[in-house]
């Protein structure tokens, strides 16, 4: 049986959130934090636009009536991950917007090991839910490269989708399989080698 799937809720108790941007890679990379310097939300696309509204999602200010600020250790870990280094210090992550099912999927993507990757199918047998119910979990992931929804292929063990935007317009699967072969996954062609699939315990 399918879980019950929400979308973001807002932010309306927090006092602050502040969003930081940086431009490395011929990448635009966002960060929003909390005033308790957690992380809520993070995006990374070719468009500095882009970034922004899909930050705004997560708040319900509007990122104008902010002053971005101009650097945050979050910003210098994501583009670590995203250059297929290890991050190099812990991340705060601020919860409150997710739900309940949405925090038991995340929790299974934090123990997806770097080099190895796992399917929807695996992931819902381990929580008891359905392949459908886990892709809209995993597609709404506010902290992509974080939480490394990268990481979950289709079981054929192609790249499959993947949208730094959350919006499937946005696809970009030759993103997704730059990232998984920075950290070390093995391909034969466009396909995964099998040996690289990691079964939630």
């Amino acid at each position: 049986m399918l879980k019950e799937y929400s979308p973001p809720r807002p932010l309306s108790d927090m006092i602050s959130l502040q969003p930081a941007f940086s431009f490395q890679d011929g990448t635009w990379f966002g960060v929003l934090v909390d005033n308790k310097d957690r992380l809520i939300a993070c995006a990374f696309s070719d468009e500095k636009g882009t970034v922004e509204r899909n930050l705004s999602d997560y708040s319900e200010r509007t990122m104008g009536k902010h002053r971005g600020m101009s650097e945050h250790r979050y910003l210098e870990e994501m583009i670590r991950i995203f250059r297929g280094q290890e991050p190099q210090s812990r991340v705060q992550f601020g919860r409150e917007q997710n739900t309940s099912f949405q925090t038991k999927v995340y929790a299974v993507l934090d123990r997806i090991p770097r080099g190895r990757v796992t399917n929807y199918g695996l992931i819902a047998k381990a929580i008891d839910s359905g392949p459908r119910a886990v892709g809209q979990a995993v597609g709404s992931n506010p902290y992509p490269l974080f939480v490394p929804c990268h990481r979950v292929v289709p079981v054929d063990m192609t790249v499959g989708n993947y949208s730094m935007s959350r919006a499937p317009r946005h696809s970009r699967p030759d993103v997704k399989k730059g990232l998984l072969e920075r950290e070390g996954i093995p391909f034969q062609g466009e396909r995964i080698l099998p040996g690289a699939l990691w079964t939630p315990g």
